[in-house]
């Protein structure tokens, strides 16, 4: 994601980057949940947030192309937080992102790196 923001990114693939970014913001937008499926059956939230960072990032860099996605992404994540802690949990159910488990330091540490990016509160 750090290429991104080089004013000469080389080597990069600018256009891959972008046809990717299309990709994950036609996936979020089509999707019940804000947490994608990683693996059969399971979604990790910590899996989904570096794509919306990276959404993100191409918004700073490219022009708020992004802007609805993300933003509807951070209202489903906030109904979805853990309840006593109010923060994302580690696993969510893969058909409506209910948090399962609550959450984990290992996750949390990951996304509040990245997440920064997609929303600095």
């Amino acid at each position: 994601m750090g290429l991104v923001r080089l004013r000469r990114p080389a080597p990069f693939d600018l256009e891959r980057f972008e046809r990717d970014c299309d990709s994950l913001a036609s996936a979020l937008s089509r999707s019940d949940t804000p947490f994608l499926r990683s693996y059969p059956g399971a979604a990790w939230p910590a899996d989904t947030s570096p794509g919306v960072a990276a959404l993100a990032i191409a918004d700073s860099a490219f022009g708020g192309r992004y802007r609805t996605v993300i933003t509807r992404w951070l209202d489903a994540v906030r109904r979805r937080l853990d309840p006593d802690l109010g923060a994302i949990t580690h696993a969510a159910d893969p058909v409506d992102g209910t948090p399962l488990g609550g959450p984990r330091g290992e996750s949390l540490a990951l996304m509040s790196c990245i997440l920064v990016d997609v929303d600095s509160s």
